[in-house]
């Protein structure tokens, strides 16, 4: 049986915050390493180190979603740096769609990791959750338009979960894309 005390519950809402702070730290500088990576006009855009923040911020996810609940202040926490990722991700795939340079595979892992922040944030039986909904279809749409169809079906069957008793697991599938 778990201990069930205030003690065991106030020490995992701690643990579960300093897990959503790094989250959210980490998430910050992949939302800058994608700026970045949109503002950089030349040849040089691939030496940013975005694969390796895309990589931790996955990773991170994964620690967090482990969590059984959130706190509303990590959950407000995440849905604002999910957002600006989807916005400044966004904002990338609509330049690359006009310059029609190179192909821009990572936008689609962006978008993903984005969707799963989002997911994170939103309670599952909140009507909120209709956002991540609508959020995870457009990105599995930029995930086929630019041939990540695993990528794509990844983000589909995390929003495609039951809205109770979904596992961990279901919750952070859409951010783990390769």
């Amino acid at each position: 049986m778990a201990d069930l005390s205030p003690n065991t519950s106030a020490s995992a809402s701690v643990m579960a915050s300093s897990a959503v702070d790094a989250l959210t730290d980490l998430a910050a500088a992949l939302v800058v390493s994608t700026s970045e990576r949109e503002t950089e006009k030349s040849t040089d855009a691939s030496t940013i180190p975005i694969e390796d923040d895309i990589r931790a911020v996955e990773e991170q996810i994964d620690r967090v979603s482990d969590t059984a609940n959130l706190l509303t202040s990590d959950r407000s926490e995440l849905d604002s740096v999910g957002t600006e990722l989807w916005k400044v991700c966004r904002m990338h795939v609509m330049e690359a769609c006009t310059d029609k340079e190179e192909p821009k595979t990572m936008n689609g892992r962006v978008l993903a990791v984005a969707v799963a922040l989002l997911d994170l944030a939103s309670p599952s039986d909140a009507p909120g959750h209709i956002r991540v909904l609508q959020v995870a279809f457009e990105a599995s749409r930029v995930c086929i338009n630019t041939n990540q169809l695993d990528c794509s079906l990844k983000i589909l069957k995390a929003a495609a979960r039951p809205s109770s008793g979904a596992t961990s697991s279901s919750r952070s599938s859409a951010g783990s894309c390769s």
